[in-house]
């Protein structure tokens, strides 16, 4: 899963505890994990109105079916590996997905 680093970079870099172990931001714990990273709320909003509010529509359902799919195998959707996010997709990609359905997870959790 790629990681929003351009994001992460602006407030510091990554501080992840373990070696492999990768930060998932999604839509819905973005904004308040920018601003616990140091980012003034004026950033943040800057940075969550980039998109358009279709697409955050679609990034907020999809990072709630990843979340959940997380719930269920009792796994952090925050702070996983990044194995973690791969099984989930091929999970989506063995029940029928496309690839370009695919890509929008990506997006969503990454």
């Amino acid at each position: 899963i790629p990681v929003r680093r351009d994001l992460l970079s602006q407030a510091g870099g990554t501080k992840n505890p373990l070696p492999g172990v990768v930060e998932v931001v999604g839509v819905a714990p973005e904004g308040a994990h920018l601003i616990a990273s140091g980012l003034s709320t004026e950033v943040v909003e800057t940075i969550l109105q980039s998109r358009a509010p279709s697409t955050r529509k679609l990034y907020g359902l999809k990072w709630r079916l990843f979340t959940s799919w997380c719930g269920h195998r009792q796994r952090d959707p925050v702070n996983c590996p990044v194995g973690t996010g791969l099984e989930f997709l091929q999970d989506q990609f063995s029940a029928g997905l496309a690839h370009s359905t695919l890509k929008v997870y990506v997006a969503a959790i990454s």
